[in-house]
């Protein structure tokens, strides 16, 4: 009662491929910018995290040669590629596939969710290829 919204925040979880090249000269992409957001729950905060922490080591090395080529900043793209490559086309295969479900479709997929361990379903959850046991 008497309360007024100030304020408020949303965001639009970038459901594309990652882009072409994450690094230019003189430039880094990253977080959303790289779309670099797990799609099955929309959570993206870890993942910009590590991968800004990558970008500014590259960058901080860059800028400290004097070099800020595409080149000089390129181990941050081809690093964190090798680290989240498949965990963002398996978040954005399953968002694609989720995304069309009808109710008896969720009403299955629950169903089936029920049945499974509860750690993978936190990895797919979070968009990560099970692991696997040698």
């Amino acid at each position: 009662s008497g309360a007024d919204v100030r304020e408020v925040h949303r965001g639009l979880i970038p459901a594309d491929e990652s882009p072409e090249r994450l690094v230019g000269d003189g430039a880094l992409a990253v977080g959303d910018a790289a779309c670099q957001a797990t799609l099955v729950v929309g959570e993206g905060i870890r993942i910009a995290m590590i991968a800004g922490t990558l970008a500014g080591d590259v960058a901080a090395q860059a800028v400290a040669s004097g070099n800020v080529t595409r080149e000089a900043l390129a181990p941050y793209e081809r690093d964190f590629r090798a680290a989240y490559a498949d965990t963002l086309a398996l978040g954005r295969a399953l968002n694609e596939r989720i995304a069309a479900y009808d109710d008896h479709e969720w009403d299955d997929a629950l169903r089936l969710i029920a049945t499974m361990p509860p750690a993978l379903v936190a990895n797919l959850l979070q968009s990560q290829p099970a692991a696997t046991s040698t």
